[in-house]
């Protein structure tokens, strides 16, 4: 029988950002095709923006 494991949590902060209309109107609509959260949206954009950064 296969374990179950609990994945530990990342610790996480709460951080007010503000974004015009249109924007959060893209986000919305990404995460709701990808049926995801808009945070996690945001989180997995910032990443991949950070990851690809030129240096």
């Amino acid at each position: 029988m296969a374990e179950f494991n609990i994945k530990k949590r990342i610790e996480s902060y709460n951080k007010t950002i503000r974004l015009p209309e249109n924007i959060i109107t893209k986000v919305e609509q990404v995460a709701n095709e990808n049926n995801i959260s808009f945070n996690r949206v945001i989180l997995e954009m910032i990443e991949f923006s950070l990851d690809n950064m030129k240096k």
